[in-house]
């Protein structure tokens, strides 16, 4: 799975709209549709942030996906 999907998988779970998410993080919204439609990666202080509001770790989620250089 890209990493794309994973943190899509991530914030469904977490009951997360995109808005809701990107209000949680302040981010734009546009930001975290980039980032699961894969045409953008947030950078590693935002993977932590992330991993905080939808209540998993960073392991978890990089496990979620193919993240070998990550």
């Amino acid at each position: 799975m890209q990493l794309s999907l994973a943190l899509r998988q991530a914030r469904k779970a977490a009951g997360l709209t995109i808005r809701e998410a990107s209000q949680r993080l302040g981010v734009a919204y546009r930001s975290v549709a980039r980032w699961e439609e894969g045409s953008r990666v947030p950078s590693l202080a935002t993977l932590r942030q992330i991993a905080k509001v939808y209540g998993i770790t960073i392991t978890a989620l990089m496990e979620q996906c193919e993240c070998g250089s990550m």
